[in-house]
C-alpha cells in the first residue's frame, strides 16, 4: 500500500511540475501581457512568461 501512495504521489508531483510549461499556460500569460503592457505588473507577466519557455 505504501509504494502504491509513494508511486500515485510522484504522478501527481510530475503532473504539477509540467502543468505550468503547458503551451496553453503560457499562450495566455503572453495574452495577458499583450492586454496589459501598459500595466504595473506587465514585467511579471513577460519575466513568468520567458521563465517558462524553457
Amino acid at each position: 500500500m505504501e509504494n502504491e501512495l509513494t508511486t500515485a504521489l510522484a504522478g501527481v508531483r510530475e503532473a504539477f511540475a509540467r502543468y505550468p510549461r503547458r503551451a496553453a499556460t503560457r499562450d495566455r500569460l503572453l495574452r495577458a501581457w499583450e492586454r496589459d503592457y501598459d500595466s504595473p505588473w506587465a514585467d511579471d507577466l513577460a519575466r513568468a512568461y520567458d521563465l517558462l519557455r524553457y
